[in-house]
């Protein structure tokens, strides 16, 4: 008679290798991961210090650069605040 299908065995030894590939991919994949996160994180910073750097250069104060936020970055960062202080090392107080 044939034998049709696979074995227990061989099914055990074939989850045990999926699960070694997976214990060592995961944590690889994660650290390149919030390394992008944090190349977009710091390209945002420098975008927002830009446009502070702009307001200041034509009114020659900050005073005021985050009050109608269009050209400043200020919208930019109200709404990626919550991701910048996740991909960031540091404790963000506001």
């Amino acid at each position: 008679m044939k034998q049709q299908g696979f074995s227990l065995i061989e099914l055990m030894v074939a989850v045990a290798i999926v699960g070694i590939l997976v214990v060592i991919a995961v944590p690889s994949y994660q650290d390149h991961v919030r390394s992008a996160n944090r190349a977009a994180a710091q390209a945002d910073l420098m975008a927002l210090a830009a446009a502070m750097e702009q307001h200041k250069s034509v009114n020659y104060s900050y005073a005021g650069a985050a009050e109608g936020g269009g050209d400043t970055g200020t919208l930019l960062y109200l709404r990626d605040i919550h991701r910048l202080r996740k991909m960031l090392p540091i404790k963000c107080t506001t």
